[in-house]
């Protein structure tokens, strides 16, 4: 899961959260997806910030 969430992060921070939110939207009609592509960036966030603090107490 991690592989996923860290590819998905590039995604976000290269293209910027706004950006990839609209192309989730836009790319989909179905309301179920919409939701887990906005779960998927909020665990996506998630994740980095976990992963940076877990990176700088070491």
């Amino acid at each position: 899961m991690g592989y996923v969430l860290g590819i998905f992060g590039l995604f976000i921070f290269t293209k910027g959260i706004k950006p990839t939110l609209e192309f989730i939207n836009k790319t989909t009609e179905k309301e179920l997806v919409k939701f887990f592509g906005l779960m998927a960036t909020f665990a996506t966030l998630i994740f980095y910030v976990w992963m940076l603090f877990n990176f700088l107490s070491k």
